[in-house]
């Protein structure tokens, strides 16, 4: 494992708000508790969004946003209701608004909270130009403040938009960053196994030369085999007030080539929320 040190400079806030969809049930609900601690830590308010049909009477969902508003302390909340027939390309417009870090509850029968498959989440995810924050079945407690963001550093693809944007996360957050890779893997991307090109020592020295770069604390481990799904969630349960980020890219892959997508299992594994990253992959 290494560490580096670094001061955090100051830095400017890259998202101006947290937005939170509801579906107005407990489930889609789970995601306000982590929406408001990101919120609170980057100093920015919080938007709470409902979709309906169009056409019908906004009153009683904005009573209900209103009945959640009053339960959110010690932030500036907004709420709205939107009109449309796709929520999930209402969403997807919101995520890739200027400004907005969309955190979201994936797990449930209805709405918002549906399962991740096939679900508004993944739809969402799919077409975000911007990152996501899945909140899952599992998260069931949040933390006063978010301390560490685990980053899951696929070595058969590019990642350094992964790592930059965790970076800049992480100096907005006064957070550090933990970089993980798999030396031999099952089911990262298209390969089965440990990937071929630099070694994984230097990837994630090159990893964390971006992540040192920006300011902030950086460490790194790799383990030796496992399932990513599994691994990063268990690593993330090993930091205090940690939160997960990986590449949004990896649950188009998994759907397109037919192996278990990596970000369906993550969010359904994990204790913690999960950070999605649009890039190339």
């Amino acid at each position: 494992m290494t560490t580096i040190n670094a001061a955090p400079d100051p830095v400017d806030t890259v998202f101006s708000r947290v937005t939170i969809p509801l579906d107005l049930s407990a489930a889609s609900d789970r995601a306000i508790p982590v929406g408001v601690t990101l919120a609170g830590q980057a100093g920015v308010p919080i938007e709470l969004v409902v979709v309906m049909s169009p056409g019908l009477d906004p009153g009683p969902d904005l009573a209900e946003l209103d009945d959640r508003v009053t339960g959110i302390r010690g932030s500036l909340v907004q709420r709205s209701v939107l009109e449309s027939l796709d929520v999930a390309g209402a969403l997807t417009d919101l995520a890739n608004g200027s400004g907005r870090l969309l955190c979201m509850a994936t797990h449930g029968r209805t709405g918002i909270a549906a399962s991740f498959a096939g679900s508004v989440a993944k739809q969402v995810l799919k077409g975000a130009r911007e990152p996501v924050l899945l909140v899952g079945p599992h998260v069931d407690h949040v933390p006063e403040r978010f301390d560490t963001i685990v980053v899951g550093v696929d070595p058969a693809a590019p990642h350094r938009e992964l790592v930059t944007t965790a970076a800049s996360l992480a100096r907005i957050l006064g957070a550090d960053v933990h970089l993980v890779t798999i030396e031999e893997a099952s089911h990262w991307l298209l390969l089965g196994s440990s990937a071929t090109g630099p070694s994984l020592d230097q990837l994630l020295d090159d990893a964390a030369g971006l992540v040192s770069a920006a300011g902030v604390a950086v460490t790194t481990t790799i383990v030796r085999v496992g399932s990513p799904a599994p691994v990063l969630a268990d690593v993330a349960a090993r930091h205090t007030g940690s939160l997960l980020a990986m590449s949004s890219k990896l649950a188009d892959l998994g759907e397109r080539t037919g192996l278990g997508a990596v970000a369906t299992r993550v969010t359904h594994m994990a204790g913690v929320p999960v950070l999605f990253v649009p890039g190339s992959c």
